[in-house]
């Protein structure tokens, strides 16, 4: 029966007539009445150009992520929020002010939370840990993981970065050298390497598990992580499924009869299992000597000396930092070097700061040591500058949980805002009329340990507040390690020099659209 025939035909029961009246006023009302006339919301500034029905959801689908917030938040008249229109008039707040930012992440921190679609797409795979879980829970596991990514014991993990890190040059030196020992300008996919590199170190650094993506790229534990952590590289699928996701339960969309999900399913399953092999090896372990799980320098050791997690929490958590501690490094280390192919002055200013205090890579971790990575400030401005410029992760959401305020006005439960550090990081009002520039010394010097920015909550990479990043000092270290055992070693450019550095249109991370080609050449002496 078709939708007119409801109301035309005699023999349809007055039941399913107030159905089907009832349906459509419910649409009339949620996607065109309440948003355009009746929504609190609306007293907020936003674009002057949405469609009718769908709001700015093609320009925010057609754009790399965060670009359009980027011109919005620059160039929109506006006291720290802005509203836009999505899919069916669909609202949400960018924040933009300092003081919008401390309500909403620290004022306010617990009235708000991730949305549900994301809880349970990725909760399916990495459960519910520190990443997802909400409120009280939330508290408790980030009280129990502080120990594990305090600043002073990250530091005993500088050499298994540090390591794995000239691990990584090294294979790509051979790569890169003739049998005769002189150098070969050869064309590499430095992020290939970069990937299975940072793979490794969350291995090791997070509950001691070798990888070896390095040694043994296609090993069955490597290409099973593939399968259940990497986004898919295709776009258009990416823009469907966060179309979808805004329409249909995720929980419904992960339930389908599709091979991915299958294939998901059965690696996280898999990963899962490993991950309780290694938990319970050095439950085992405690059982045998005094020293026990104390004597474990990885962040699954230290959480684990609390009595707070079971094993099903830890292999949350383990599944947590593989998601969150992988694709994230090798991302912001990617976009370092497409800086440095641009720049060449400033890759060549850092390759001498490196090379006179960092030993070779060839010399291992002897000599090497947490002080002396710190002593290096141009590096660290450049890890900082580019972690402003391209933060890995450049938008994320919230939604309230109950009716709260932002800068004194009243916001609704139920509304969703927008935090974007893509845009946030670059806003003039932030940081300056410079803000859209590529600079490494704003960083350097006394007092600009913030960059010369106007509010520590301009720079909004790790976020801030009682859900910021937990693992922003080990990600950090981390970051630095990579990029300064590849500019030491390599003078490196763009293996096609038209090469266009653009970020997926999609996806969490702002990892590259394309393949990232490098021809290097080893620099003599290091």
């Amino acid at each position: 029966m078709t939708p007119a025939q409801v109301f035309t035909d005699s023999t349809a029961s007055l039941p399913l007539r107030i159905l089907a009246i009832s349906s459509i006023a419910w649409i009339i009302w949620k996607v065109l009445l309440y948003p355009k006339i009746f929504s609190p919301l609306r007293r907020f500034p936003g674009p002057k150009d949405s469609h009718f029905l769908h709001g700015q959801l093609w320009r925010i689908l057609s754009e790399p992520v965060g670009v359009p917030m980027r011109d919005w938040i620059n160039t929109i008249p506006n006291d720290g929020i802005i509203r836009i229109t999505t899919i069916f008039n669909q609202e949400r707040l960018i924040l933009t002010s300092s003081e919008a930012l401390s309500d909403a992440l620290v004022t306010h921190n617990y009235d708000w939370d991730k949305p549900e679609q994301m809880k349970k797409g990725l909760g399916r795979i990495v459960g519910q840990g520190v990443l997802l879980a909400s409120g009280n829970v939330h508290k408790a596991q980030r009280k129990h993981l502080l120990p594990a990514f305090s600043f002073r014991h990250v530091k005993t993990l500088y050499p298994i970065f540090w390591e794995k890190s000239c691990e990584m040059v090294e294979a790509i030196t051979k790569a890169t050298t003739n049998a005769d020992n002189t150098n070969n300008k050869t064309s590499i996919s430095i992020t290939d390497w970069l990937r299975r590199a940072a793979l490794d170190i969350i291995g090791l650094a997070g509950f001691g598990q070798d990888f070896d993506a390095l040694g043994k790229p296609h090993s069955e534990l490597n290409n099973i992580y593939e399968k259940v952590f990497d986004q898919p590289q295709n776009e258009n699928v990416m823009k469907a499924i966060e179309t979808l996701e805004n329409i249909f339960p995720v929980a419904w969309l992960g339930s389908l009869p599709l091979q991915h999900n299958r294939d998901v399913k059965k690696a996280s399953m898999a990963i899962r299992q490993a991950a309780r092999k290694v938990i319970r090896s050095q439950e085992q372990f405690k059982t045998k000597t005094a020293s026990s799980i104390l004597s474990g320098n990885s962040l699954l050791s230290i959480a684990s000396r609390s009595e707070y997690f079971t094993e099903d929490n830890l292999i949350d958590q383990i599944m947590t930092f593989l998601a969150a501690g992988h694709e994230t490094v090798s991302t912001a280390t990617a976009w370092a070097l497409v800086v440095l192919c641009r720049q060449p002055a400033i890759q060549e200013r850092l390759r001498k700061e490196i090379r006179s205090q960092l030993p070779s890579p060839s010399q291992g971790t002897s000599t090497f040591n947490a002080q002396i990575l710190d002593a290096l400030p141009y590096l660290h401005a450049v890890c900082n500058e580019v972690l402003r410029f391209y933060p890995p992760v450049p938008l994320t959401r919230r939604v309230c949980v109950r009716d709260t305020t932002i800068q004194g006005e009243r916001v609704p439960k139920g509304t969703n805002i927008l935090i974007v550090p893509a845009a946030l990081n670059v806003s003039k009002k932030l940081w300056g009329e410079d803000a859209l520039e590529f600079n490494p010394d704003r960083w350097m010097g006394s007092g600009k340990n913030n960059g010369g920015a106007s509010s520590n909550f301009a720079n909004m990479t790790f976020l801030h507040g009682p859900r910021s990043c937990i693992g922003a000092s080990f990600a950090k270290a981390e970051f630095a390690c990579l990029l300064a055992s590849i500019v030491g070693r390599f003078n490196f450019k763009f293996s096609d020099p038209d090469y266009k550095a653009e970020v997926l249109s999609a996806g969490i991370t702002s990892r590259l659209k394309h393949e990232l080609l490098l021809t290097v050449e080893v620099v003599e002496g290091w």
